[in-house]
């Protein structure tokens, strides 16, 4: 850190300053005499890092398309761009690549821009850093892409368009901080249908630990003339709001790990106000937090809510 140099603009005399700096030193924790100054511990740069991630079923097989950006942050120079880009595959039989049932490509790019005249960055230089293999198919090259980064000036709400071949594409803020939601109807079944929905309110601290809700309703509805014998009604919504803590990395993997719960109070249809806690491990990446509980292999997949 760079000593500011005072100007004399109050009027002290040189004997008043001498007598400062003595009084100062007087209540400054002392130093050894010639010691060397250990130099200030340089500031980390904070970056901006927008993720997006797609999935391909068309031809039976899943392959997943995952982009990390990595920017300086706001109001930094955009000429140096790290993009870290991952193509898995996963088959129903094999592939004829490898003769696998699976694939797994990873490219890091390091990438040069520069400033157009309408404010927007345009790739104009890349490396690329890889391992070659039988199942790379098309690297994709970010040469001559524009982006923009749009939204607010507040951490995580940002987000970043790239335009190339005149298709634009968005790529959201990688955190969990937000609002998300998940929603399933189970078919009918013995004249009664349910529904879940959940909407999950996180908040990420400064040292990547994670804070927040989860409020779960359920419905159970009737598809029949009959009515349930504890409500007496052709319907049941039941409510109850978990409360959340976990632990975020950059890389996205995400734990969640839920501390209590609230349930309205006496509602007929709720025989016990006893919950399951529940614990989560998963991924996150572009619009969507991919969750899985112990013990299961089912995924439940948390959408990013935007607006209200």
């Amino acid at each position: 850190m760079s000593s500011r140099r005072i100007p004399n603009r109050y009027g002290f005399s040189l004997l008043s300053w001498v007598r400062f700096l003595v009084l100062a030193g007087a209540v400054l924790p002392a130093c050894r005499a010639g010691a060397p100054r250990k130099p200030a511990a340089p500031v980390p740069e904070a970056r901006m890092v927008f993720s997006l991630q797609s999935e391909d079923t068309g031809t039976g097989d899943t392959i997943t398309t995952r982009e990390v950006w990595s920017l300086p942050g706001v109001g930094q120079d955009l000429r140096s761009i790290t993009v870290t880009y991952a193509k898995m595959g996963k088959a129903r039989t094999a592939f004829q690549c490898n003769n696998a049932s699976s694939f797994e490509v990873r490219v890091v790019y390091q990438l040069q821009a520069r400033l157009d005249d309408d404010g927007a960055w345009r790739i104009t230089g890349e490396q690329k850093r890889y391992t070659p293999g039988a199942c790379d198919g098309d690297i994709p090259s970010f040469l001559g892409v524009r982006l923009h980064v749009m939204g607010p000036k507040v951490p995580g709400r940002q987000y970043l368009a790239l335009e190339q071949s005149g298709k634009t594409r968005l790529l959201w803020a990688h955190t969990p901080a937000g609002s998300w939601v998940w929603r399933r109807v189970t078919p009918v079944e013995q004249d009664e249908q349910k529904i879940e929905y959940e909407v999950w309110d996180l908040e990420m601290n400064a040292d990547g630990t994670i804070g927040g809700t989860c409020d779960r309703m359920e419905i159970r509805r009737s598809t029949s003339d009959q009515t349930f014998a504890c409500s007496r009604r052709s319907d049941i919504v039941l409510f109850t709001r978990y409360r959340l803590v976990g632990r975020f990395w950059p890389n996205g993997q995400i734990e969640l790990r839920e501390t209590g719960f609230t349930t309205q109070n006496r509602h007929p249809c709720d025989r016990s106000e006893k919950r399951y806690l529940d614990t989560y491990t998963g991924v996150l990446m572009g619009d969507g937090i991919h969750l899985k509980t112990r013990g299961d292999d089912a995924e439940q997949v948390l959408t990013r809510r935007h607006g209200l």
